[in-house]
């Protein structure tokens, strides 16, 4: 049972939105999902961190784009980046010391900031090795703790691999998203050793921690639905969400969104530097030919739904935990 000193020190996490995003195996949408999260609950009207604890950075690096501050050209890699890309040294410098956070604001997105992920987070993940587990716990909550006032919600990707990393998140967020591939290591063996971290952790260490779902990514197999000839079709996808809300724990814990995957779409993400949301927005204004769009449009409207229902999840906890204010709307809850 978690002390009444790790209780104390997560107080703050009780009426707050702050959600992580999970998976030991990379590839399996965590970081598009996360991206998503943050840019939809800034759309909403909210002040909104993200927080990228990933290597590669490429959730500050290509769902958000930061080089209308302009660009430069680093030395060790001869790649142009934005002039707001730290490589993840503010993050490490916050998370170490148990200090507010100084995060960039993405150009053009007032309320909308973003603690940088790169290669300097390769320091913190060895110092979080190093450390023991209470240790562990209490390091990213000290610095979310720190730096929460200034947000009405804030995202973690957590970066894959990396179990002494999952915990030290794990043990700091108030609400966790597991996303999938329809793989047997991502889907059945992933989701089960998230599943003992997350009880351990939600024991030991964070009893406010709450589980949104889980969601399957980038499948081949066909939605349901009828063919042309009046076929059943999507049998297969139904069976594998089924088999993802019997390891979750609950029907209402499995996204019931089909989320195709097209890589002209991944590309065009890569390389306007915005998630699909954006990226739709951009072809809109743009003009561009309907053969362009059409994918794009399909691909946001599945991510959108699919964020949206992890979004409803929030929303609906709180008003199981919340005592109606006056007027009958719930403290906190999340509209978007």
């Amino acid at each position: 049972m978690a002390s009444p000193a790790m209780i104390s020190s997560r107080a703050w996490l009780r009426h707050k939105r702050v959600i992580g995003v999970f998976n030991g195996k990379g590839g399996v949408g965590k970081t598009t999902l996360a991206a998503l999260l943050a840019y939809l609950l800034w759309q909403a009207g909210l002040r909104v961190l993200y927080l990228d604890f990933n290597t590669q950075g490429n959730g500050s690096r290509r769902e958000f784009n930061l080089f209308e501050a302009g660009t430069e050209v680093w030395e060790s890699d001869g790649e142009e980046h934005s002039v707001l890309d730290d490589d993840g040294q503010a993050l490490v410098r916050a998370t170490i010391n148990g200090e507010k956070l100084v995060p960039v604001e993405v150009p053009g997105h007032p309320g909308l900031f973003i603690g940088h992920g790169g290669m300097k987070i390769s320091q913190l993940l060895k110092y979080i090795g190093a450390i023991n587990d209470d240790e562990k716990a209490e390091l990213i909550n000290a610095m979310l703790r720190a730096s929460h006032e200034d947000y009405d919600a804030i995202v973690l990707d957590s970066p894959p691999e990396n179990p002494d990393t999952q915990r030290a998140l794990l043990s700091a967020v108030r609400y966790a998203v597991f996303p999938a591939k329809t793989d047997a290591a991502s889907l059945a063996d992933g989701l089960r050793l998230l599943g003992r971290e997350f009880d351990l952790v939600q024991e030991r260490y964070n009893p406010h921690l709450e589980l949104l779902g889980g969601m399957l990514f980038a499948t081949q197999l066909k939605a349901p639905g009828v063919d042309k000839a009046g076929r059943k079709m999507g049998a297969p996808w139904l069976e594998l969400l089924n088999k993802m809300a019997f390891l979750l724990g609950g029907e209402e814990l499995a996204c019931p969104v089909h989320m195709p995957y097209k890589e002209t779409v991944a590309i065009k993400t890569r390389d306007y530097r915005r998630n699909v949301v954006a990226l739709e927005a951009l072809g809109v204004e743009e003009g561009w030919p309907k053969s362009e769009m059409e994918p794009i449009i399909a691909v946001s409207a599945a991510w959108t739904e699919a964020t949206r229902f992890f979004l409803q999840r929030i929303a609906d906890l709180q008003a199981a935990a919340s005592v109606p204010a006056q007027g009958g709307a719930p403290a906190g809850a999340v509209t978007a």
